[in-house]
């Protein structure tokens, strides 16, 4: 009798998608939002979470426009990757952008900064946040 297969199991893909900007205003210098005032809050890369049915992309710009008070040329997507929280998994979105319109202003967040990509270890992010930035320090430099 021949052997049955077994199926192979892949984790469902989350409910929750974000969508986060590694904006360039700069060389080398990316754009962090904190979305809460107090030294307590972690960093975060400007985004945050999609609408059902909406694209990742136009999410990001809604959301930056929304926290930022700037319009995005988005040029580069990098790979999702999901993480898991106490309420859950969330999929991360993650793109290279550049500001198209408008300097940073914190409108829709309580603070923005413009940290050199090397200086980004001198900040506390928030979990997945931190992954992209050990991605970030180990990537070459020009």
């Amino acid at each position: 009798m021949p052997r049955q297969s077994q199926p192979s199991r892949t984790p469902p893909v989350p409910d929750r998608v974000d969508s986060r900007a590694l904006i360039e205003t700069e060389p080398e210098h990316l754009l962090i939002v904190r979305t809460s005032p107090g030294p307590d809050v972690p960093w975060e890369f400007p985004g945050g979470r999609n609408r059902p049915e909406e694209s990742p992309e136009a999410a990001l710009r809604r959301i930056c426009l929304a926290q930022l008070d700037a319009d995005l040329d988005i040029s580069v997507g990098q790979p999702p990757f999901d993480h898991d929280y106490a309420d859950g998994p969330v999929r991360f979105r993650y793109y290279l952008c550049r500001l198209s319109r408008g300097r940073a202003k914190a409108v829709g967040c309580a603070e923005v900064r413009a940290v050199h990509v090397r200086q980004l270890r001198d900040y506390v992010f928030e979990d997945a946040a931190a992954k992209v930035v050990e991605w970030l320090l180990a990537a070459p430099r020009n």
